[in-house]
């Protein structure tokens, strides 16, 4: 979905998303055959967290 989005290659969002987790921006999870990542996007405003999850494969 990311790839498409953006025509990224895989490099760059793997660069990008680690950079994101690392901030505490996401959350990063796997299935568990580890094919399969799910993305926990976390959005403060206003006081509140709001929480967003994005699945791909």
């Amino acid at each position: 979905m990311i790839r498409e989005y953006t025509g990224w290659s895989d490099w760059q969002i793997r660069a990008h998303i680690k950079q994101l987790e690392e901030m505490e921006y996401i959350g990063v999870r796997t299935s568990s055959r580890g094919k399969e990542y799910s993305y926990i996007l976390t959005i403060r405003a206003r006081g509140r967290s709001i929480k967003k999850r994005v699945t791909s494969t």
